[in-house]
This record gives structure tokens, sequence and C-alpha cells, in this order.
């Protein structure tokens, strides 16, 4: 089954506000919204778990204490 996050559970999924959705959303690294009609947004939370994922990966590799 499919999961889509809206804006703000996204938000609460993240532990971010809804502004930084927003600002991650112009990054070319988080996942691309979906436009489910002409003014509705959502992310797949399978995207967003990857994501997250990789995020981790990428702090585990990086043990020098520097910034990502």
């Amino acid at each position: 089954m499919v999961n889509i996050l809206r804006p703000k559970q996204l938000a609460e999924h993240l532990s971010v506000s809804l502004s930084t959705v927003w600002r991650l959303e112009k990054t070319d690294s988080f996942p691309k919204k979906i436009h489910l009609s002409s003014r509705t947004v959502g992310w797949l939370e399978e995207d967003v778990n990857s994501w997250i994922e990789s995020r981790a990966d990428i702090k585990s590799t990086n043990n020098d204490g520097g910034p990502l």
C-alpha cells in the first residue's frame, strides 16, 4: 500500500516545522513532491523514509565531527 504524506504530516514525520518542509522541498536531495490535485501536494512515505536512511548513512560515515 502506498502512503502519501501531506505537508503537515511530513513536518510531524520529520519533527520539523512546515517552513523547514518547504525549504527542504527546494533542495535537489529531498524527494520530489507529487501533485494530487491542482492545490494539493504530498510525498511518498517510502521516498521520505529512504531519504532519512540516506541521511543517517551519510552521518555515520562522517566521523570527523564536521558539518555534513
